[in-house]
């Protein structure tokens, strides 16, 4: 299972994926791609599996076994759900429980603020980790999983979906990376699991937008081709269909709809590079503006892959500059990172999640992923001759 553990790997993967989905046109909202589009994306996904190649001749990511005394675990639990019930009672009250009970209560104001950001990256970060400990551990299994979900039930009060997300994407590149071989049997479970929940995700989606499971609306407003609806697809792969490969329509439509570039490196350097909760203090001190909005092809389509903003700032310039730098903090991520430390599968982990979730948008500005990786090198530095005993 080398190619799920390997980051590089994880990007040109994603990136074809989305582009083999793209090229179904099950929807006429997309419109065509344009050559000098599809000749980057294979482009960058060719550089990016031959810089994947490398590191897996040079510096090997490996999977290994950690301890941790449950005694630590507590603490640092214990920690994060008092700091958390500080923010509750700043907020004067939980978010979930506020948005159960009103319907004019907004979520995104929720937090105190520089210590808000600091606990939900380090509360991911953490919860990826103890998910090792949980894989690595023989022993004192219902203890681990309790604190586990401790830890993702944070997310679902605090009404972060995102996070939420974000820490099973995690958890579920750590589970690859944690496995030598596939069998056949769990490879057709694993298939199935996959279209059930794409399924799923459409009849909740339905009944999200129009209260029943009727598909009739959403594939009116997604602008489904007649051949689509004529299929025997069922209706309902539409939303996963939409959702997977409207990133890369918005970053088509954003390219068509820019011709005349303004060269914006001040604001591209300040808003696209910084973690969001860094860019929005230093953008003021700079007078560096960010990117409101991308060209969007419907308004419930909301993002353009981490490419769109760039676009606009600076052109095609901008596309390989941030496709550069994207490359450049993946590979010297990776040189860094201590791989004797308790903490490498968790920072390896949270990486391949960055990478895969570029595909939706500036993973480097939304500080919910790209603060986590802070945490794994602070933590290995502090801890250079970690007491852990560490299996290989």
């Amino acid at each position: 299972m080398q190619f799920f553990k390997n980051p590089f790997y994880i990007y040109a993967f994603s990136f074809l994926f989305i582009l083999l989905i793209y090229m179904l046109r099950w929807s006429d909202l997309y419109p065509n791609l344009s050559l000098w589009l599809f000749i980057f994306i294979l482009i960058s996904s060719i550089i990016s599996f031959v810089l994947g190649a490398i590191i897996d001749k040079y510096r090997p990511i490996r999977y290994k076994l950690i301890d941790k005394k449950i005694k630590s675990l507590t603490k640092t639990i214990i920690l994060i759900y008092l700091l958390y019930t500080l923010e509750f009672i700043n907020n004067k009250g939980i978010p979930l429980v506020l948005i159960l009970n009103t319907d004019s209560y907004d979520y995104t104001n929720f937090g105190i603020k520089t210590l808000h950001p600091i606990l939900t990256t380090f509360t991911s970060f953490y919860t990826v980790y103890v998910f090792h400990i949980i894989l690595s551990k023989k022993t004192q299994k219902k203890t681990l999983i309790i604190y586990l979900i401790l830890l993702l039930i944070i997310p679902i009060l605090i009404y972060n979906r995102g996070m939420f997300l974000i820490n099973l994407m995690s958890f579920l590149f750590v589970f690859l990376m944690s496995i030598k071989k596939i069998k056949t049997k769990i490879k057709f479970y694993l298939i199935i699991s996959f279209i059930t929940i794409l399924y799923l995700f459409g009849v909740l989606g339905n009944y999200r937008m129009v209260g029943n499971s009727s598909n009739e609306y959403f594939l009116k407003v997604s602008k489904a081709k007649e051949s689509f609806i004529n299929s025997l697809i069922p209706k309902e792969f539409m939303w996963a269909y939409i959702y997977v490969s409207s990133p890369l329509g918005n970053l088509q439509n954003t390219i068509e709809k820019n011709p005349a570039i303004n060269y914006r490196f001040k604001d591209f350097i300040f808003t696209e590079t910084l973690p969001d909760f860094l860019s929005k203090r230093i953008s003021i001190l700079v007078n560096a503006k960010r990117v409101d909005k991308i060209n969007r092809l419907t308004t419930f389509l909301t993002v353009g892959t981490v490419y769109s903003r760039s676009y606009i700032l600076l052109g095609w310039f901008g596309v390989l500059l941030m496709f550069i730098i994207i490359m450049l903090i993946t590979f010297f991520y990776i040189i860094i990172l201590p791989k004797k430390s308790e903490y490498y599968v968790t920072g390896i982990g949270i990486l391949c999640t960055f990478m895969f979730f570029n595909t939706f948008t500036n993973m480097i500005y939304f500080s919910g992923i790209s603060f986590q990786l802070v945490y794994p090198l602070l933590f290995s530095f502090i801890n250079i001759r970690p007491k852990l005993k560490i299996k290989i």
